[in-house]
């Protein structure tokens, strides 16, 4: 019976697909969103590498 897949599925298998050198240029960018959240901090060296992972992304 088809059961429809859940979203992590649905990103994984559409992140298998792509070529080798978009994957590598999709986990940067995934790697930078995520270390972008440093900015919300009151460190001062947190916040300079969460906005220069955010200019990545």
């Amino acid at each position: 019976m088809y059961q429809k897949p859940n979203r992590l599925q649905i990103i994984w298998f559409s992140f298998a697909w792509l070529p080798d050198g978009d994957k590598n240029i999709g986990l940067v960018s995934i790697i930078s969103f995520l270390i972008s959240f440093l900015i919300r901090t009151r460190n001062f060296w947190l916040i300079l590498f969460g906005g220069i992972s955010l200019l990545i992304f």
